[in-house]
């Protein structure tokens, strides 16, 4: 007797099948919402499955190969994209298996560009350059002052302020 196949829309996983949206916060969504954007380039409510793991990467989530791959495998379908709702699926997922400390830090060390040991307005606003959302260092120095009272942030403050946030509640 073959196997009954799934039933499951394409660019969503099959692990998702039959789940329902998780809860999340609003903040939580709308960092989901942006980093699927930056990706669905030409506005048709899908990305490529070979930009997933950039995308997760961007929104905080380091998948080694062999996860990114068996992750891969769970969807059914053949035409390589992934949905808004698939990739809320698949961040949620992840976001429940993921320790939020050492996650945060990864975080930290892609936002420390030069190895300082801090977040520097100057390094915030090359990645926004380099995301194409340019910045005013002034702008920055305000935001990171408003924060910490500095212009740089220390690994120990960065991951304070992003459990104190609503991004880590999963």
């Amino acid at each position: 007797m073959a196997a009954a196949q799934l039933n499951v829309p394409a660019g969503v996983p099959s692990f998702a099948q039959n789940r329902k949206l998780p809860k999340l916060t609003n903040e939580q969504q709308q960092m989901i919402k942006e980093v699927f954007e930056l990706f669905d380039i030409d506005g048709s409510g899908t990305f490529d499955l070979k930009e997933l793991r950039v995308a997760l990467r961007v929104i905080g989530i380091e998948v080694s190969k062999e996860d990114f791959k068996r992750l891969l495998s769970t969807f059914e379908d053949t035409s390589g994209i992934i949905s808004m709702v698939g990739f809320t699926m698949v961040v949620s997922d992840l976001w429940g298996k993921m320790d939020k400390t050492s996650q945060i830090k990864k975080e930290f060390k892609v936002l420390d560009t030069d190895s300082s040991g801090f977040i520097t307005s100057k390094s915030l606003q090359a990645i926004c350059k380099d995301l194409n959302e340019p910045a005013q260092l002034t702008e920055l120095d305000s935001i990171m002052n408003e924060l910490v009272g500095d212009n740089q942030i220390s690994e120990e403050d960065f991951v304070n302020l992003m459990l104190k946030s609503q991004l880590y509640n999963f």
